[in-house]
């Protein structure tokens, strides 16, 4: 019997938002960290940017869409959503959530990260991504 999950979902677009969107995903990985997904007291969250140099986007996005793949694989990774931007397709946003900062730190010890951050050089703006952490605004 398939075990079906359910799980709120918060990306940096929807901040502003209200509402929630929910996910259901067939439990596999995701369920592993259910608990996490429900009670994240000390998440991680950042936000990266990417500009492919030109020529090089369609490039980045294969090896983007492959390292999310990998990421959302991660034990302590709770989301990780890759956008391209509308107006520019040279220019990706990815949305990053850990479980807490062991998680985080886990995640930028992985080889596919290195792999990963070793392939765009070539291929984009200033060599690498532009990390930017954030932290939820309270009331």
């Amino acid at each position: 019997m398939k075990k079906i999950i359910r799980f709120a979902f918060s990306a940096l677009f929807l901040a502003t938002s209200t509402s929630a969107l929910f996910v259901e995903a067939e439990a596999g990985p995701v369920a592993q960290r259910e608990e996490q997904l429900t009670t994240v007291p000390t998440s991680k969250s950042l936000y990266a940017q990417i500009t492919a140099l030109p020529g090089h986007a369609d490039e980045v996005a294969k090896l983007l869409s492959d390292l999310a793949k990998e990421i959302r694989a991660e034990r302590g990774c709770v989301s990780f959503m890759v956008f391209r931007l509308a107006d520019d397709p040279n220019v990706f946003h990815i949305d990053e959530t850990y479980y807490d900062e062991a998680a985080f730190q886990a995640h930028i010890a992985t080889e596919h990260g290195r792999k990963f951050n070793e392939a765009i050089k070539p291929l984009v703006k200033g060599g690498k991504s532009e990390l930017f952490f954030v932290t939820p605004v309270t009331d």
